[in-house]
């Protein structure tokens, strides 16, 4: 008895070796994200830490790494990811000067977003404008209407965009308190971003009133990373007092983390990083390598781009130091295990799935679905009620507008009947040369009456003689009470 167990023993022996070997401390759900990302960042290569900072992620099979892309919008909705909840512009929304209502609409569109997120990685691939880092909402303030872009914010008052910005980070990031983000939003464009939009990539904006960059262009900012703690900020394509913003020692380390105490991500907007040196732009950097070097070293974790990919040669070129490589990267692994993205597969020990992981993420992603539902629902059952409602009225009107069970024409139909034009309709209404009535404040025209009109003007009486009826008609000199003029008078006299 005791011989038999022991093949199965050794089986299992060998079962849980082999399982828990792959399970390494950066798989383990029970850590933090931060120290998941501190044990995975040394594992990887020089070249695989560079590819990992640019917003199209490769994926890297050995470390069980999936491709990502971070590039994602949701102004107002999900963008670009198939059909989705639309919401007004964000100017539009701006103007209820209901932060709270706000809230709703990105509760509604994470809940949406999740889903859909969930849905396209199935494949095993998260493509831009379908995974779990938004780029919303932009809380730069709207100076100037003819800038493009102002439609994107929440108007030119700096405390209405700082509340409305607020409520977005927290209906897209949800509950603090959760074991994983729901989203991770943005705050863009970090700063002094208003305008002008043909210039912008080599625009320097210079000599800004101390006064008007605290008071005006910074307190969105600093809301939504000291009050709803922001995950990410986009640095702006300009300059800012001679040094491309994404470049910017000043904006990045001195306010932002320095002064500001800000953890999280600068992710670059798209093409901002070639900006330093391509002619006609800034070119405050000679080459791309400086360029990438520059940027990291002054804050910039994520290129939306492709020009970090020169990282690798700027290290060998002694531009820039590994280490400070690895402070970026850190960066963006946490945020990658803050929002579960690394958790989806099961990582097996002793044989048995660590359910637990698994659960906390569908947790989250089947409450979304549900809320998802519900919502879509409760506009299912608002639509077909008004639809309802609308039939009823109109069964009512028609009711009222047949006397008799003689039917009733409009105006277009009588006008298409006589061949004339709306308003010669109005003034043989007006003149009284055409019975009428009034049916729940609209014009009708019994059928029969218009027949008998067609009869006897249109085919009997020559267009001319028409117009003499009507002047010799006893109501044409009768003055209008309501304007003061003649009916039938045209202006000129007054």
């Amino acid at each position: 008895m005791k011989r038999g167990w022991i093949p199965i023993m050794g089986v299992c022996l060998v079962l849980s070796f082999s399982a828990c070997k792959q399970l390494l401390p950066y798989q383990d759900t029970s850590l933090t994200a931060e120290q998941r990302a501190e044990d995975l960042l040394p594992r990887l290569t020089l070249e695989e830490k560079v590819s990992l900072m640019q917003n199209a992620s490769p994926a890297i099979p050995r470390l069980g790494i999936k491709e990502y892309e971070w590039w994602n919008e949701a102004l107002h909705g999900v963008g670009r990811a198939g059909l989705a909840t639309v919401f007004p512009q964000s100017i539009g929304m701006g103007a209820s000067f209901n932060d709270s209502l706000l809230y709703e609409v990105f509760n509604a569109t994470s809940d949406e977003a999740r889903v859909k997120s969930r849905i396209f990685g199935e494949s095993g691939v998260l493509k831009r404008y379908q995974g779990l880092t938004f780029w919303t909402p932009n809380v730069n303030i709207f100076r100037d209407p003819r800038w493009g872009r102002g439609q994107e914010t929440y108007g030119e008052d700096p405390y209405l965009t700082g509340q409305m910005g607020m409520a977005v980070v927290r209906g897209l990031q949800g509950p603090e308190d959760a074991r994983y983000d729901k989203l991770h939003a943005c705050a863009k464009h970090f700063a002094v971003h208003s305008g002008p939009e043909w210039n912008r990539h080599s625009f320097d904006a210079e000599n800004i009133d101390p006064r008007d960059l605290w008071e005006t262009y910074l307190p969105a900012f600093k809301d939504l990373v000291q009050k709803a703690h922001v995950k990410e900020v986009m640095c702006a394509y300009n300059r800012f007092e001679g040094e491309p913003c994404c470049g910017s020692n000043r904006l990045l380390m001195q306010i932002l983390r320095d002064e500001w105490g800000y953890k999280g991500i600068v992710v670059s907007d798209c093409g901002a990083i070639s900006d330093f040196y391509r002619p006609g732009t800034h070119e405050t950097y000679p080459d791309k390598e400086h360029a990438s070097a520059g940027a990291v070293r002054a804050g910039t974790d994520l290129e939306c781009g492709s020009e970090y990919a020169s990282l690798a040669d700027a290290v060998k070129a002694g531009l820039i130091d590994e280490k400070e490589i690895d402070i970026s990267l850190k960066r963006l692994l946490t945020a990658r295990f803050e929002l579960g993205e690394m958790d989806e597969q099961s990582d097996l020990c002793n044989g048995k799935p660590n359910y637990q992981k698994i659960m906390e993420i569908i947790t989250i992603e089947s409450k979304a679905f549900a809320a998802l539902v519900e919502k879509i629902e409760k506009i299912a059952t608002y639509v077909e009620v008004s639809l309802t409602k609308e039939t009823e009225q109109q069964q009512v009107t028609d009711k009222k507008s047949r006397r008799k069970g003689e039917p009733w024409m409009t105006g277009q139909e009588v006008c298409e009947q006589l061949e004339i034009s709306a308003r010669t309709l109005q003034r043989y209404r007006t003149n009284r040369i055409i019975a009428y009535s009034i049916c729940g404040r609209k014009i009708r025209y019994r059928r029969t009456d218009v027949e008998q009109f067609r009869e006897r003007w249109m085919r009997e009486t020559p267009d001319k003689q028409v117009d003499q009826m009507i002047e010799a008609h006893s109501l044409h000199g009768r003055k209008n009470r309501s304007y003061g003029k003649k009916r039938g008078d045209t202006g000129k006299n007054g």
